[in-house]
């Protein structure tokens, strides 16, 4: 979902409402730069946005500590958007994998597999790769 500009500034009047410590992260500066490059794709509409907002930034520790210090992991994929959504089923999953159409880049499980059996670097989640032995074949 891209935010209009009227949304974004809501977005961060409410970021900045509910975090105050957050002012040095520019957060309108970081929500711009996910809107340019393509929105939150994990958002189902501007509701499930202040919902996961809420849960993100008030979200503490056993110890009564904020969870999260900064608010640049917002727009990724986590647990404060699919526990906000308000159906989970139909939750937009974000880009698909360069090399598993069938898999959101995000999580893909055939690379996370790949990974674990040392034929993909871990830094090449969701991303396209070849190993240098294909190329030279």
């Amino acid at each position: 979902m891209k935010l209009s500009n009227q949304e974004g500034q809501r977005l961060v009047a409410a970021m900045l409402a509910m975090r105050p410590d957050w002012i040095p992260n520019q957060p309108g500066k970081l929500l711009r730069e996910a809107n340019d490059a393509g929105g939150l794709p994990f958002a189902q509409d501007f509701g499930h946005v202040l919902r996961a907002l809420a849960a993100y930034a008030t979200e503490v520790r056993p110890d009564g500590r904020h969870a999260k210090r900064t608010p640049n992991l917002f727009p990724a994929d986590g647990k404060h958007w699919t526990s906000t959504a308000t159906d989970p089923a139909v939750l937009p999953r974000g880009p698909a994998c360069e090399d598993h159409a069938e898999e959101a880049a995000a999580n893909c499980r055939c690379c996370q597999a790949d990974v674990k059996v040392g034929q993909r670097p871990a830094t090449h989640i969701g991303k396209h790769y070849q190993p240098e032995s294909e190329t030279t074949a």
